[in-house]
């Protein structure tokens, strides 16, 4: 029961912690580049004129992200539901190991958002040549890049921190495997 319950659970919480996800890290990035949201993700998401920034920053973060969680729970799903239940409190256990498999998606795509934008530099040296890559009237296209990096790079990382979680999984039920037999 409590394998099936961590199976369920994943797929369930997914959308919700990627939606949180979301919304934080587009605060973030909203701070490093306003303009990249006001010239560019508020009319993509057709976030009304009216609301304030803030909160349609973390609209924007919640639409472009909740997706992401339901094929991160789905994949997710089978490794928690073979691993075995502990002797001693296995709903927490069980609650345990869908946090930290979580965890580890959301740490790696931060992590890769981090150097996405520290690796967004070099995307335009120069005002002059960020500013051809940008909408006209961003008075700040070097940090409007850098945030669009750091986008990128943090669906990337999502994506590896998805393998990188799977694997975890993978070598805690070849541990448990290998101390039953």
């Amino acid at each position: 029961m409590v394998r099936l319950a961590s199976a369920i659970a994943v797929v369930l919480v997914s959308p919700l912690v990627a939606a949180a996800y979301g919304a934080l890290h587009d605060q973030v990035t909203y701070t490093l580049s306003p303009e990249y949201y006001t010239h560019l993700k508020f009319d993509q998401f057709r976030i009304p004129a009216g609301m304030h920034d803030r909160v349609g920053v973390a609209l924007v973060g919640v639409l472009a992200t909740w997706w992401v969680g339901p094929p991160i729970g789905l994949c997710l799903a089978p490794f928690l539901a073979l691993r075995r239940p502990a002797q001693r409190a296995p709903w927490r256990t069980g609650l345990a190991r869908v946090g930290a498999a979580l965890a580890t998606v959301i740490g790696v795509a931060a992590l890769c958002g981090a150097l996405g934008y520290a690796l967004g530099r070099p995307l335009a040296p120069t005002q002059e040549a960020a500013a051809a890559l940008t909408p006209t009237g961003v008075t700040d296209p070097i940090a409007y890049l850098r945030v669009g990096s750091m986008h990128n790079a943090s669906y990337l990382g999502g994506a590896l921190g998805l393998v990188v979680a799977m694997g975890r999984q993978v070598v805690a039920l070849w541990r448990e495997r290998r101390q039953s037999a």
